[in-house]
């Protein structure tokens, strides 16, 4: 009785997001190809309460925006006139923000910034002249080659006639000192990890390093071989956990040489995970895509044991090219694990692993609500209600969010068409930022207000009496005073049974017998909430 009532009220209060709750910022670039640059690595960061992020428009090039929750605009033209600056890697320093441009002067060097733009300058120019001082390439991977330490950022720069070296920085010139050498000129540190006081990182064909910020104590632990290349540290409390970035093994060390030592040979090199890192640590396991003898990339999860490595779900079997071969974009949630996966019969879909069973679930069949193939879900976030993420038909893509259960999922309409496609969901404050295509625009920043789309779950009626008869055989009748968009009937475990649009006369005659809760969104946006006994 206690679960229907929680059902019940849950059905009560819910609402299909279909009412507009998303803002268009500002429209940056004018036309159908929008302000979003797809080239840049780190699109948003917030800094002393303002969200600043990078967009090209036609008078400024690619330069730093910001929006501080009502107004956006060009934070500063660095390099002036319609060229670009290519700002990217953007991180705090102590009290200042540090990021790397070009203004067409200097190359591509570190800038700083005290969140003014009379105050953002050059903060050196490692390679004098027109030269840059930091690497261009990889933008895929950008930020895993910086990192925070110490109030200190330790970066790969370029040197006059010596090529890429290790430094660190307090965001000052006089502050900036060079670390190692990392043996060649290709050799850059990335992928760092704090533990136990001292900075780790992998060095391209140098192996496993560690600094704690001097040049006599940064040194090589492991060399690189063709058997041990690591990827994806991760703190696992009493070990660090990574990956052989030439097949995917399982490492650990303790930060010795000694302690350096293989955990279990996977069984083919399964599919690298691009985005976001390798493990997601859930207490003292880590859960990771990973291969099997039937040469499919599942989830998988560790204890740092070859014995404790063992996979987790049996789900992922895709061959379209369009559609995930490995788990993706791990998030938490009420202590569940959410993730992007999928199957060619389901296409791609969000799993939600259960961490004291690892059951491995499907959140809500995607296809049933897009009535179509599922493909190229990308963006997965979550803050302490929801989870965001990305779905639709091939490049149809939308915003949707849930609170963890098939009933609380909705979709979020940015376009009438469908098309918006959101990238890189960013939370910031009370909102969820991100760039999507609206209505007669290309690629622009887009807030949804996170406090409306709570707020807006108070938008139902309760009312017993908009529908007949009660019970029902074969068909239900609606009765509103407005017309009906969409209305949904779920079982009573709150499982998405049946949709229709645009009706008000509902064939139920196929659905299972029992009590069912309906949902109606009319044409005012408002939902009418109720229940009835299918016979």
């Amino acid at each position: 009785m206690k679960r229907i009532l929680q059902i019940t009220f849950f059905m009560l209060i819910s609402v299909i997001s279909f009412c507009q709750q998303v803002m268009l910022l500002k429209n940056i670039n004018p036309g159908a190809a929008g302000s979003f640059n797809f080239g840049t690595d780190t699109p948003t960061f917030e800094y002393k309460d303002r969200l600043y992020f990078v967009a090209n428009s036609p008078e400024f090039g690619i330069e730093l925006w910001v929006y501080d929750g009502e107004k956006t605009e060009l934070f500063k033209d660095i390099n002036p006139g319609a060229n670009s600056a290519v700002v990217d890697f953007i991180f705090q320093v102590g009290d200042k923000m540090v990021f790397a441009a070009d203004d067409g002067v200097h190359g591509y060097e570190l800038w700083v910034s005290d969140g003014t733009p009379e105050n953002t300058k050059l903060m050196i120019d490692l390679l004098p002249g027109s030269g840059d001082g930091l690497s261009k390439c990889c933008y895929t991977y950008s930020s895993r080659f910086f990192h925070v330490f110490n109030n200190e950022l330790y970066f790969n720069g370029n040197r006059p006639n010596f090529g890429i070296r290790f430094f660190k920085t307090d965001g000052t010139a006089q502050g900036t000192v060079e670390l190692a050498a990392l043996n060649g000129s290709q050799r850059q540190a990335s992928g760092f990890l704090e533990w136990k006081g001292n900075l780790y990182f992998e060095v391209l064909f140098e192996g496993f390093w560690k600094t704690d910020g001097t040049p006599s104590g940064t040194k090589q632990i492991k060399e690189g071989t063709n058997d041990f290349e690591p990827n994806y540290l991760t703190d696992m409390g009493e070990y660090i956990l990574m990956a052989n970035g030439y097949d995917n093994d399982i490492w650990i060390s303790d930060g010795t040489l000694a302690g350096t030592k293989l955990v279990k040979k996977m069984f083919h090199p399964a599919a690298v995970n691009n985005v976001g890192h390798y493990f997601l640590r859930f207490g003292n396991k880590a859960y990771f895509p990973g291969s099997n003898p039937a040469s499919n990339t599942e989830m998988w999860k560790t204890d740092g044991t070859e014995l404790g490595t063992v996979q987790v779900s049996e789900i992922e079997i895709a061959i379209n090219p369009f559609i995930p071969e490995y788990p993706k974009r791990r998030v938490v949630l009420k202590d569940k694990i959410y993730y992007l996966g999928g199957n060619q019969e389901l296409g791609s879909q969000i799993f939600v692993i259960d961490p004291i069973t690892d059951k491995t679930e499907l959140l809500i069949d995607l296809k049933d609500k897009i009535n179509g193939q599922v493909y190229f879900q990308t963006d997965l976030v979550a803050n302490e209600k929801h989870i965001f993420f990305v779905a639709g038909n091939a490049f149809d893509r939308e915003l949707w969010y849930s609170d963890g259960t098939e009933a609380g999922t909705f979709e979020v309409e940015i376009s009438t068409n469908g098309e918006s496609t959101p990238e890189r969901l960013t939370l910031f404050k009370d909102k969820l930022f991100f760039f999507a295509q609206g209505n007669s625009v290309g690629y622009e920043p887009h807030v949804l207000d996170l406090n409306k789309l709570i707020s807006s779950t108070k938008n139902y009626e309760k009312n017993g009496n908009f529908f007949f008869p009660n019970p029902v055989f074969n068909q239900l009748n609606l009765i509103l005073e407005n017309t009906i968009k969409k209305a949904e009937v779920f079982d009573i475990a709150g499982r998405l049974e049946a949709v229709y649009y645009d009706s008000e006369s509902l064939n139920v005659s196929n659905l299972n017998p029992g009590m069912k809760f309906i949902r109606v969104l009319d044409s005012s946006n408002t939902v009418h909430s109720s229940r009835f006994l299918k016979m």
